[in-house]
């Protein structure tokens, strides 16, 4: 089997997460999301990085979290939404209550990927590929996406490569 090696930065400093350059930026809202559930054709497949509060956290593909988090405003329908990682945080690197941010594809339920359509409801989820924890100040990204996860880093939601 096949084991995706996870790169797993310290993040020492709050002024990288706080920073005027706004590293990391997550300019998707709840109310993006909501129309993304409503468009969802238009909006699939879509690069976006959002930032939320972790209501849930259950098990997922390949033990990888699928990760439940409400949406920062405006989010005038408390809009939350479904991560599906796509990295292997160890034990205690996410946890509810904490503020994440995430950089990943929307993506439709897949009929075929029964797990993650017995979790999730809505017409669209996130795979997470970057992930940011405020609150412990980890960064956990896929090393197939490092050069996303670094420009994103540095304050920009990098092109879709897959375009």
């Amino acid at each position: 089997m096949r084991r995706i090696l996870i790169l797993i930065i310290m993040l020492t400093d709050a002024a990288i997460l706080y920073g005027a350059s706004d590293p990391f930026p997550v300019p998707t809202t709840g109310n993006d999301i909501q129309d993304a559930y409503l468009n969802s054709g238009k909006w699939d497949g879509k690069l976006v990085g959002l930032a939320g509060l972790i209501q849930d956290i259950k098990d997922g593909n390949q033990g990888k979290p699928l990760i439940r988090v409400s949406l920062r405003k405006p989010n005038e329908n408390n809009t939350s939404i479904w991560i599906s990682s796509l990295v292997k945080p160890e034990a205690g690197q996410i946890q509810r209550g904490q503020i994440i941010r995430i950089l990943g594809y929307l993506s439709l339920i897949d009929s075929t990927d029964l797990l993650t359509a017995e979790t999730v409801k809505d017409p669209l989820f996130l795979m997470g590929f970057c992930l940011v924890n405020q609150s412990n100040k980890i960064a956990l990204f896929l090393p197939a996406g490092v050069k996303q996860c670094s420009d994103w880093k540095n304050g920009t939601i990098p092109k879709d490569v897959r375009k």
